[in-house]
């Protein structure tokens, strides 16, 4: 989904919804697998490495949906800090950073088969990279977003650079 853009008296508020089509699918797919299994009857599983293996499986894709569903990104841009939060469901890749160690911000575009994503990226002054926005479907989003914050932060990279992995 497009990326929304509040500028804020202190701040710019960057969001976007992570919902699409993969989402959808994933979810379906294991809602599909669980009633057929249910439908089959619960049968007694003797091996605890087996049904650990299942359960895990299972939740873990149930949660990976749910929270592609539900979540939403959020980027908070101030003259001092980057912050980074995924919700509501919670998630990995949450993060503060103070924009003075911030020397850059660029895209990365990843493609695999007939799929690419997009990445946005922060590179430190110590060359450490951290990851602000990632699987953006779309380069002009990832754009937007990375343009966004280095004009909010006047970086001096007047165009964002795209690399290609």
């Amino acid at each position: 989904m497009k990326p929304k853009l509040n500028q804020h008296k202190d701040y710019l508020h960057i969001s976007y919804a992570w919902f699409g089509l993969k989402f959808i699918l994933i979810g379906g797919v294991m809602f599909v697998l669980q009633a057929y299994g249910l439908a089959r009857g619960i049968q007694p599983i003797e091996n605890i490495s087996e049904w650990i293996l299942i359960v895990s499986f299972f939740g873990g894709m149930n949660y990976y949906a749910i929270a592609g569903l539900l979540n939403k990104t959020h980027i908070f841009i101030s003259n001092d800090t980057v912050a980074v939060k995924h919700g509501p469901i919670p998630w990995l890749g949450n993060n503060r950073i103070k924009s003075v160690f911030i020397r850059d911000i660029y895209c990365e575009k990843k493609t695999v088969k007939s799929y690419t994503n997009y990445k946005v990226i922060s590179r430190l002054k110590d060359s450490t990279e951290v990851v602000l926005a990632s699987d953006l479907r779309d380069e002009g989003h990832a754009l937007l977003i990375a343009n966004s914050i280095n004009n909010r932060l006047n970086l001096k990279s007047t165009q964002t650079e795209i690399i290609i992995n």
